[in-house]
């Protein structure tokens, strides 16, 4: 974990709003990396630097215990890339993460995971089950997608906000996966942790 805090004083080329979020969400990708929630290199967390409409997101092809605060890359919500990353972004997660931020601007975390509880109940006709006290806080605030395949087709994007809706924080893949969205890193990764535990009994 030592090399996720890089520099605490803010390098050059960086606002602190954005070194900082850059920190964050290496923590979060650490801390999915952990509870073993990865998929190698796939899958993939997004954070909205706070005040403007640019995202950070993991660079395809590292694993999610290799990143860090400096090898995010940073885009638009169009998918281009603002930096000089040498590495590219995945593109379903291009699709999938700009079309959650710019459809919904009150998320600024969102995250995609294959967790195989999560894909079985993905898969279950009658969808996830609130069966105790703390599953209760997803009750009504799940919304469903339909499978479409890999989420490379932008012409998606659309009816994956439809989906979500206005107000759900998480939207189940059907047969693919889970998004989960959320205001901060640190609040989004404690929601997570508890739904996870949730889909262990739906």
């Amino acid at each position: 974990m030592k090399d996720i805090f890089e520099s605490i004083v803010t390098p050059p080329g960086y606002s602190e709003h954005e070194w900082q979020a850059r920190i964050e969400l290496a923590l979060c990708y650490r801390m999915v990396d952990y509870y073993g929630w990865t998929t190698q290199v796939y899958n993939h967390i997004s954070y909205r630097i706070p005040g403007t409409d640019h995202l950070l997101i993991n660079a395809f092809g590292l694993l999610y215990s290799e990143i860090t605060p400096s090898n995010l890359v940073k885009i638009d919500f169009d998918g281009n890339k603002l930096d000089d990353s040498p590495f590219p972004i995945n593109k379903a997660g291009n699709v999938i993460h700009t079309a959650i931020h710019k459809g919904r601007p009150d998320i600024h975390c969102v995250m995609h995971t294959h967790n195989t509880d999560l894909q079985a109940v993905s898969a279950l006709e009658c969808g996830f089950i609130p069966l105790f006290q703390e599953a209760y806080m997803f009750h009504d605030r799940i919304g469903y997608h339909p499978f479409e395949g890999i989420v490379l087709d932008a012409t998606e994007q659309e009816r994956l906000v439809e989906s979500i809706g206005i107000d759900n924080h998480t939207l189940m893949l059907n047969n693919h996966g889970v998004i989960t969205t959320g205001l901060m890193c640190h609040g989004h990764s404690c929601e997570c942790t508890k739904l996870y535990k949730a889909v262990r009994f739906s």
